[in-house]
């Protein structure tokens, strides 16, 4: 999960078959930092090449498809990107996860928007905070969910 300056907030990588014995693909900060300007460089290409007579609002970039990722993408008003990397062994069938998405999203704002604890300054690289997402039930909440989805299951 990206913040509007491109900071990640959270992420965790999760094992999609746990009787496989493929590995965990765990994403360095450089990484995350090239997923980040990729989805914004394409926003802002999809913005710029988009018919301004439509009257519409811009297209939204749902998901990103290579030979053999994807990236699902959500992005909300207030500017926070929810990204799912798969690969593309376990995405067969997979189409979009923007319903899931939006439900984790949902379940960002109940669990940790309205936390007594949230600090939205911390997130926003403007604050001194000592909030974390990890205080939270936003990642058991999350994990509960995820445990639970196609994607995830054998």
């Amino acid at each position: 999960m990206y913040a509007r300056n491109g900071a990640c907030l959270y992420t965790k990588p999760y094992n999609i078959n746990a009787h496989s014995n493929s590995p965990i693909i765990s994403i360095t900060d450089e990484q995350h930092k090239l997923i980040f300007g990729m989805i914004y460089s394409l926003k802002e290409l999809t913005t710029a090449l988009q018919p301004t007579s439509t009257g519409r609002a811009p297209e939204k970039i749902n998901v990103i498809k290579t030979g053999s990722c994807q990236l699902h993408i959500l992005e909300t008003f207030s500017g926070l990107r929810f990204v799912v990397f798969t690969t593309m062994l376990y995405s067969q069938g997979v189409a979009d996860l923007s319903n899931a998405l939006k439900y984790i999203y949902e379940i960002w704002v109940d669990k940790v928007v309205r936390s007594p604890v949230y600090e939205p300054a911390s997130f926003e690289g403007g604050g001194a905070g000592n909030f974390s997402v990890s205080m939270t039930l936003f990642e058991p909440t999350v994990d509960g969910f995820l445990e639970k989805h196609p994607l995830m299951l054998p």
